[in-house]
């Protein structure tokens, strides 16, 4: 029983990092210059490959 809820909450965490990395993929920052580099492996999350 432990070792199934183990699971299932590291397979939640997993998902939300990978939704929060997207999201973050495909905008920009309202700011000026306060937009960070972003990694190649987000890079890759992008809708539009340029």
């Amino acid at each position: 029983m432990k070792k199934s809820v183990k699971n299932f909450a590291k397979k939640l965490v997993v998902s939300a990092a990978y939704k929060a990395a997207e999201k973050n993929a495909n905008s920009t920052c309202a700011f000026l210059h306060g937009q960070p580099k972003v990694p190649e492996s987000v890079k890759k999350l992008t809708k539009y490959n340029e």
